[in-house]
């Protein structure tokens, strides 16, 4: 069974914590998961136990996560299908371009180190269960276990915020922009440009041990690029 999960929101605009969210109607049609809370918080634990040298703290390589995580997920649970939730501080967007021109810009804010976000991206599951169905992000780098998708992007959005939010398939690690850098919201496709994946995912490796470990521990980041590797495998 396939769900449009911007249909759970009415192709809408949400208002929480005098902030506001626009759920993109261009989100990609995604499979639900079948499985109760305690399967979302497996999945949760699945990436905290099993990548403990991932430094989720690092305020950069959200994409690069996002995409190892994503993708080790649906390996090591068949039947959980995996998308990814791209959210973007509203001045991020290119349609938004005029009026940020004459605007302050608001970014998205997880903490006092990282509060300068034009975006963020986390794995997403549709799950559903004789309760019913929600959304839920695995995010170790801003929640401390599965959280609901309007708690997740909540969190991220200062008071008085504006900010966009659209779901796409799990094989993009990068989205398409325009040469300010600006996120091309009104385009449905981004499967044209080869640059916003990384099939091998070589340098989601690369991003995220370089970041913590650097080029002065090759021991260390050969052991750990071979333990990733392994569970994409």
């Amino acid at each position: 069974m396939k769900l449009l999960l911007i249909l759970l929101f009415v192709f809408t605009v949400h208002t929480f914590q005098y902030a506001q969210v626009e759920y993109s109607r261009l989100s990609d049609v995604t499979d639900i998961s079948y499985g109760t809370p305690a399967l979302a918080d497996s999945l949760y634990n699945y990436i905290s136990s099993n990548l403990p040298f991932i430094n989720y703290g690092d305020c950069n390589n959200c994409d690069s996560r996002a995409h190892l995580t994503s993708a080790i997920l649906e390996k090591q649970f068949p039947g959980v299908h995996v998308s990814k939730a791209w959210l973007f501080a509203d001045y991020k967007c290119s349609s938004k371009s005029a009026l940020y021109g004459i605007k302050p810009k608001d970014h998205l804010s997880f903490n006092d180190d990282c509060n300068k976000w034009g975006y963020h991206v986390a794995p997403v599951v549709i799950m559903s269960n004789s309760a019913g169905t929600d959304t839920i992000v695995i995010d170790p780098s801003t929640q401390s276990r599965a959280v609901s998708l309007i708690k997740w992007a909540s969190d991220l959005l200062p008071r008085k915020s504006a900010a966009f939010l659209v779901i796409k398939n799990k094989i993009y690690r990068s989205f398409p922009d325009n040469e300010e850098g600006k996120f091309l919201d009104d385009i449905k496709e981004w499967s044209d440009d080869e640059n916003l994946k990384d099939d091998d995912y070589s340098k989601s490796i690369n991003n995220i041990l370089l970041a913590y470990y650097g080029f002065w521990e090759p021991w260390t980041y050969r052991m750990h690029y071979n333990q990733i590797k392994d569970l994409l495998e």
